[in-house]
């Protein structure tokens, strides 16, 4: 043991009492942060249940208390964190479901309480001013071209060169690392530029991280095989016009081709790259248990578990570490046409504001342009937001690392960043809202509207800003206050009886919504201040719709939130109905009246599985756009029409039927304003 971490060198023989006088939690905490100094240390995780469990243990017999003793901790219990094949489960949480320690703390723990399983992990450096730790390693599967049956799988963080992995690859193949032969790596090459081969790690091939991806080292024995003839660096001198040609059978002529189709836009990846991904026969092709090898071409050939078709959108993104939220809000955003349009149409560009404070310069524009670009031309069924995450980990400090967030306030920040990226605004003027004595509500509502719109200028206000009246009424003299507001969401809480929320009673939608909109009695800490009365008080409040947007975003509040932090322990999975067609908010509101009605439908929907922060969140969306025949594999079932829904899981995508859109995990729901008005259904 550390006499530093421990204060006594037989520390250890000491009772759980003794050591708790010694060396209480405070000091442990205080000592384990002190530890944690650098990137790529070496750190511990720790089940948190179990670590509450002691630190409950601990500060009675630091502090005894009048209530009981707390049961005494047995054997720690990482196996919890881990599935029954030994790997890490995934979607984990640091400080919910596990507390990460220096080698120093977990030593001293573990040689007090025993138990394990010892899980071992790296610090990285999140950015410039702090350390992440790296969750989850890449897991790759190497074996022989010429012994494919014959497979070693390792695990490898992003920080391992790339020369590294083909040492340890050849080593537990049990083959000279100088007589493997380096074949291209299906990459972009431009993501490699101005970069040395040894200078490449694991990091730098963007690979998915909840995927295992299997590799084939080929041996080089001085003669080439046909499939190293039609792989080789031989089509790297082949034009852009044509596939190339090969002596295999004609499966791998198709697949080839269809590989190359999709390759036409892509620079030419490097030739020096270690190994080449290996892909199994699709059915599309005919079956076999052969891997098939590409050169010189896209992602697409790399994973066959899901479609793609140029213009479809159908395309995953990979999970880069507790990145669900970002990957669901992602594909939220691609899907609403009228934001899809303006940047893949080139529009943005004019719009971009560099000079914005609030924004990030045009960097988080410019990257959601390249992300939708790459999502949308077709021919690779997944690709790598990382792009995105590099610039909001630059910006956004709270989303640098690797943590599970909350979607609806990721999506709240992006939605804010893109809005300031593109603020036709260039130089916000301020002035006091003044209003003239007798404005009616209608001149009062536009005044507002007007102040905003000269501040806030952009394809985000244009899409998703709505106006909202607020209503305080004075309980002590009834001075009548009203505001009206800009919102971008519809945060509706779930009914609930006595504190308890319903879990038989049917809840849809438009109860939510009147309870949002439900005159209420301000709590004593959220008090209002009353100008005539000079006091604070408890004052009613009543909310009205007042603008409605193109896009409404509809949050369901499924979890608790005290002190701005969301209480993921406290979900509430009531199921709550909503109409995917159809949507008639024109009753609700209260702004001046239009020619059309408020009548919206569902194009997107976040949900949220499993409770507390190690859920899951995924995304269905639907298109509109008829399939064509023969080109999507689709994982699901249903009739082919021009309407049908996609379901984004991270990097898988499959088709669902629409009676699988709702259940009681939907948590965000996405409706786009009618263009014209149609027949609206009821709830």
């Amino acid at each position: 043991l550390n006499p530093r971490m421990t204060g006594g060198p037989h520390e250890a023989q000491c009772t759980p009492a003794q050591r708790a006088l010694l060396f209480p939690p405070s000091k442990f905490e205080q000592v384990a942060l002190r530890d944690l100094a650098k990137a790529g240390d070496t750190v511990f995780l720790l089940h948190k249940e179990w670590y509450s469990a002691w630190r409950k243990y601990a500060e009675y017999h630091t502090n005894p208390l009048s209530y009981c003793e707390p049961k005494k901790p047995g054997k720690i219990t990482n196996s919890a964190l881990l599935e029954k094949d030994g790997k890490l489960k995934k979607n984990l949480t640091k400080d919910y479901n596990f507390v990460v320690l220096p080698r120093t703390a977990w030593e001293l723990l573990h040689s007090w309480y025993d138990g394990g399983p010892q899980i071992q992990r790296t610090t990285v450096a999140s950015s410039p001013f702090s350390l992440d730790v790296e969750l989850y390693l890449h897991a790759m599967k190497f074996a022989l071209e010429n012994n494919p049956k014959k497979e070693v799988e390792l695990e490898f963080s992003n920080e391992t060169p790339v020369c590294e992995v083909k040492q340890k690859a050849c080593e537990a193949l049990g083959v000279p690392a100088e007589q493997a032969a380096t074949v291209t790596l299906l990459r972009s090459s431009a993501f490699y530029a101005g970069k040395a081969v040894d200078e490449k790690t694991i990091g730098d091939m963007q690979l998915s991280l909840y995927d295992t991806h299997k590799f084939v080292v080929v041996v080089d024995s001085g003669q080439k095989t046909q499939r190293q003839q039609a792989m080789g660096h031989a089509s790297m001198q082949q034009t852009r016009s044509a596939p190339p040609t090969s002596p295999l059978s004609p499966y791998c002529k198709s697949f080839l081709a269809t590989s190359w189709a999709s390759a036409q836009q892509m620079p030419m990846p490097p030739p020096e790259s270690l190994v080449t991904p290996a892909t199994k026969a699709s059915s599309q092709f005919g079956n076999s248990d052969e891997p098939t090898f590409s050169a010189a071409f896209s992602e697409a050939s790399v994973n066959s578990t899901s479609f793609t078709e140029p213009g479809t959108g159908a395309t995953g993104l990979h999970n880069l570490g507790n990145t669900c939220f970002m990957n669901s809000a992602l594909q939220c955003l691609s899907n609403t046409s009228a934001l899809r349009e303006y940047f893949l149409s080139g529009k943005y560009q004019k719009d971009l504001n560099t000079r914005n404070r609030l924004g990030t310069q045009g960097r988080l524009a410019q990257s959601f342009a390249k992300l939708l670009q790459e999502m949308w031309k077709g021919g690779c069924s997944s690709f790598s937001p990382s792009d995105v995450k590099l610039t909001l980990a630059r910006f956004a400090p709270q989303f640098a690392g690797y943590e599970q967030h909350d979607c609806q306030e990721f999506l709240a920040f992006f939605l804010d960043a893109l809005h300031e990226d593109l603020n036709r605004v260039k130089e916000k003027p301020y002035a006091e809202i003044k209003v003239p004595p007798g404005m009616d509500e209608r001149q009062l509502a536009d005044l507002y509207w007007d102040y905003h719109e000269r501040r806030n200028d952009s394809v985000i206000v244009d899409n998703f800003h709505g106006q909202l009246k607020s209503t305080l009424t004075c309980p002590t003299c009834g001075l009548v206050s009203r505001t009206f507001d800009p919102f971008m969401f519809l945060s509706l809480p779930l009914p609930a009886r006595e504190g308890f929320y319903f879990t038989t009673e049917n809840v849809n939608v438009t109860k939510c919504l009147e309870l949002f909109l439900q005159e209420e009695k301000l709590s004593h800490e959220d008090q209002w201040y009353c100008p005539r009365c000079k006091a604070h008080v408890r004052a009613q409040k009543k909310l009205d719709l007042w603008r409605l947007p193109k896009t409404l975003v509809v949050h369901l509040k499924r979890f608790s939130h005290t002190n701005r932090v969301w209480d993921y322990s406290q979900k509430v999975d009531t199921p709550v109905d909503f109409p995917i067609c159809g949507f008639d908010l024109s009753r609700f509101v209260k702004g001046p009246s239009t020619s059309s009605p408020f009548v919206y439908d569902l194009n997107a929907v976040v949900n949220h599985c499993g409770g507390g922060s190690g859920g899951h969140y995924t995304v269905m969306c639907k298109r509109v756009d008829k399939p064509r025949s023969g080109s999507f594999r689709y994982g699901g079932s249903g009739d082919e029409n021009d309407e049908y829904w996609l379901l984004f899981n991270d990097s898988m995508v499959s088709r669902q039927r629409e009676s699988d859109v709702k259940s009681r995990e939907n948590y965000i729901l996405f409706f786009s304003l009618r263009p014209q008005a149609q027949p609206a259904s009821k709830l």
